[in-house]
């Protein structure tokens, strides 16, 4: 099963005092020693769609609703895998992926591994792609004449390379280079010649935005994609 959720953070401003205080102690201390203000919003924003992201993903799964601690506050706290991915303590079942960027927030929930990844666009970088993109990724990309179409397709396959680094956990320890996302015909992640995942460019209300998700290929479709207001 694979469940995605998006919010809208520019909201959060308004309350912020209000809604950190809602939000796991251990989280809650994580985005207070954040030095910017942007980056508190983000952070307290990820963790508040987190939290109604599960308790929605449990009630689908029929399974029991979260746990609260005796503040009557969500227990959402994280163990870490050896390159540093991080995993849900209280609910060891459940995989996830945790993304933010500018004003927006996504997570993707599963039974199975799983990455996300959401990037606010801001101009097609060329340095990027001649350093970190597989060669296969960079002929997609100088095929296209049309600046806004390459913008585009620089940060979709930007988005799916981070996501898959986040779906195997192995993060930037991992070249870049050694794999890529098929953007000619199947929606496949390949390494070595071999399919080793599926991807889904992830489409929302508005434009400004790229995101996408990494998944098991026995996974056939997303079973949720819903906006969450914070």
């Amino acid at each position: 099963m694979l469940c995605i959720y998006w919010a809208d953070l520019k909201g959060l401003t308004k309350n912020y005092d209000e809604k950190l205080n809602t939000l796991h102690e251990s989280r809650a201390e994580k985005v207070k020693n954040y030095k910017m203000p942007e980056d508190k919003i983000r952070g307290l924003g990820a963790g508040l769609l987190l939290e109604k992201a599960l308790e929605d993903y449990l009630k689908v799964n029929g399974e029991n609703p979260m746990v609260k601690d005796a503040q009557g506050r969500y227990c959402v706290s994280y163990e870490y895998g050896p390159q540093g991915k991080p995993y849900l303590k209280e609910y060891p079942n459940v995989q996830f992926s945790l993304s933010h960027s500018g004003m927006r927030a996504m997570v993707a929930l599963s039974d199975t591994e799983v990455g996300l990844d959401v990037q606010q666009m801001c101009g097609y970088k060329d340095k990027i792609v001649k350093r970190f993109y597989h060669k296969n990724e960079q002929e997609v990309l100088f095929e296209l004449t049309d600046d806004v179409q390459r913008e585009k397709l620089f940060y979709d396959i930007w988005c799916c390379k981070e996501a898959y680094i986040k779906y195997t956990g192995q993060g930037m320890g991992q070249d870049l280079r050694d794999f890529y996302a098929d953007f000619k015909s199947d929606d496949i992640v390949l390494a070595s010649g071999e399919a080793v995942a599926k991807y889904k460019i992830l489409q929302t209300e508005d434009d400004g935005y790229c995101q996408a998700v990494v998944f098991h290929k026995k996974i056939t479709n997303i079973d949720k994609f819903i906006k969450i207001l914070l």
